[in-house]
């Protein structure tokens, strides 16, 4: 059977000493929240949302933060709690990977919490600019993830498998790519179709961010290894699905309440 034979790209793009270096997955960390903060202030100014001058180039430190430390704990706390607390050294070894997605937006949301309380803006408002934009940054961070050669998907017999040599080698489902794409581009896509229209309608893109990133996660976990919780063990579901299940639920009942908000009140 033909399969795709795996990349030769270096996880690590140089390495000046042993406890010095710049990989693809730091600088893809980097690159998105970069992006998704630069893009958020232009599309602040464009839409004229009222929020001060440079608000989303400010929170790029504080949200970077946020991601590194709520990432690295979702994935202790998630997935491999076990492990860690027998390690708990090397929690803070993050150049390793392991870093949880689930995790990460649970702590920019606390950040932001916080942050637009300083700033005197809308905490709704605020987050549908990040949401728009983040789906780019979930793609740098799954090609990151493609070059690692981790995070790969379920044996297969497709004709674009790739043999992982950290799967064993066994032609596997690209599932990182599909992620990039359908977390990623596709996700965006729609999300700048709804904040275009809907943007003054504060919390609807951010709703719709939980219920599209929810819904393309649970469809390509189909395709990824299956990754097991800490806490909650399914014999039909994933762990990536069912973290999703409440991004979904909470994402429909966020619009359904957002959506009532918008409307006029019908008066007798």
């Amino acid at each position: 059977m033909f399969v795709i034979p795996f990349h030769n790209i270096d996880p690590v793009i140089f390495k000046i000493s042993s406890a010095m270096s710049l990989n693809w997955y730091g600088l893809s960390y980097l690159a998105g929240v970069m992006f998704v903060m630069w893009q958020s202030e232009r599309m602040s100014q464009k839409f004229k949302t009222g929020f001060p001058e440079n608000v989303y180039k400010n929170f790029m430190f504080w949200g970077m933060v946020a991601i590194v430390i709520g990432a690295r704990l979702g994935d202790v706390l998630f997935y491999n709690f076990d492990y860690y607390m027998y390690r708990p050294l090397e929690i803070f070894a993050t150049w390793k990977g392991g870093m949880s997605f689930h995790g990460g937006a649970i702590g920019v949301i606390v950040t932001a919490i916080f942050y637009t309380r300083y700033y005197k803006v809308k905490f709704f408002s605020f987050m549908d600019l990040i949401t728009v934009n983040l789906p780019i940054a979930l793609m740098f961070g799954r090609f990151a993830n493609f070059i690692n050669g981790e995070l790969y998907g379920r044996a297969t017999d497709v004709a674009w498998a790739i043999p992982f040599p950290k799967g064993g080698n066994i032609p596997r489902h690209p599932s990182q790519l599909y992620e990039a794409f359908f977390e990623g581009i596709v996700l965006y896509v729609i999300l700048r179709m709804i904040y275009k229209h809907l943007h003054k309608v504060p919390g609807v893109t951010g709703s719709f961010f939980l219920i599209g990133y929810g819904l393309a996660r649970f469809f390509v976990e189909y395709f990824r290894e299956a990754e097991t919780l800490s806490w909650i063990q399914s014999n039909c579901l994933s762990g990536g699905q069912i973290l999703s299940l409440p991004m979904i639920i909470i994402g429909i009942g966020l619009f359904g309440y957002f959506a009532r908000q918008s409307k006029p009140e019908t008066r007798q």
